[in-house]
């Protein structure tokens, strides 16, 4: 669930365009569903092993980004999707 959030957040949001943006944004939406697990549900529990490899995840998705962002440059319409500034 993750390694997409890692790879479109760059896309839809320009503070997620840096590893400290992707890293950021990956522990706090990985937090909030921990948070959301520990409080309102009995069979779930939140574990600080999720947060970790939950946020890993992201920046693993952000290094795929990034490989595809330099890959992109021979085909125009993914260089336009990756390159224009929103």
């Amino acid at each position: 669930m993750f390694v997409p959030f890692g790879i479109f957040a760059p896309l839809l949001f320009k503070p997620a365009r840096n590893f400290f943006g992707i890293l950021g944004l990956g522990f706090a939406f990985s937090l909030t569903i921990e948070l959301t697990q520990a409080i309102f549900t009995t069979t779930r529990s939140g574990t600080v092993d999720d947060l970790f490899f939950n946020t890993f995840g992201a920046v693993i998705g952000f290094i795929l980004f990034l490989v595809l962002k330099v890959l992109s440059k021979n085909v125009s319409f993914l260089y336009k999707f990756f390159y224009t500034e929103n």
